[in-house]
């Protein structure tokens, strides 16, 4: 998703008439969803990292091999190299769809190295797989380092949403750090961000 969902959900409400309902209030915000690149404050430049995959296109579905319905492979990635000052990224995968109370992480790596401009096919589920380059997996929703591919529990189609972001920093946070930690740690130093975006439904993988 080249165009970056602000975190302006209040503003929309605002603006809304007088009497609107809760139904349309809903619907206003939905294209809003409350992951990280969202909740945080604005990125310090407006470096296009041009976060990609060959796996999948930006907002289309992803193929039934990288869910964990199938083949759990972690989809290659590439980007663009982070603008000046940059000394390290983080990545991010969130499924704001999963019936929970906040979006249900898929993905957690952060330090990776400032050189680095993308991630192979299948990268090893491990705290520091050498794919990597000295970065850290952290703990995805199941509890666990690597990967998690999709898994909607109903037919609706889930959006999975893999942000990265280019930082002024490397981040002093734990091995097994989750969402919660990277987010808090990413505040105040992402110079640059982006966002892929790739959906699946249950059921198009034959399940």
């Amino acid at each position: 998703m080249r165009h970056l969902v602000l975190a302006a959900a209040a503003i929309v409400l605002a603006a809304m008439p007088f009497g609107v309902c809760a139904q349309d209030a809903k619907e206003a915000t939905d294209d809003m969803p409350n992951i990280a690149v969202n909740i945080l404050p604005a990125p310090k430049t407006d470096a296009d990292l041009k976060l990609s995959s060959t796996a999948f296109e930006d907002e289309a579905p992803i193929p039934p091999e990288y869910t964990a319905y199938h083949d759990n492979l972690s989809p290659a990635l590439s980007w663009a190299a982070g603008p000046e000052g940059t000394k390290s990224f983080a990545l991010l995968v969130e499924d704001p769809d999963a019936p929970v109370a906040k979006p249900f992480v898929h993905w957690v790596v952060f330090n990776l190295p400032p050189d680095l401009t993308g991630l192979p096919e299948n990268v090893a589920k491990e705290a520091k797989p050498d794919a990597l380059k000295g970065g850290v997996q952290g703990y995805q929703g199941l509890g666990k380092s690597g990967y998690f591919g999709p898994r909607p529990p109903d037919a609706p189609p889930h959006r999975y949403y893999f942000q990265l972001f280019a930082l002024d920093d490397t981040l002093d946070v734990p091995t097994g750090a989750d969402r919660d930690a990277l987010v808090a740690a990413l505040r105040g130093h992402v110079l640059a961000q982006d966002v892929l975006m790739g959906s699946y439904q249950k059921g198009a993988g034959g399940e």
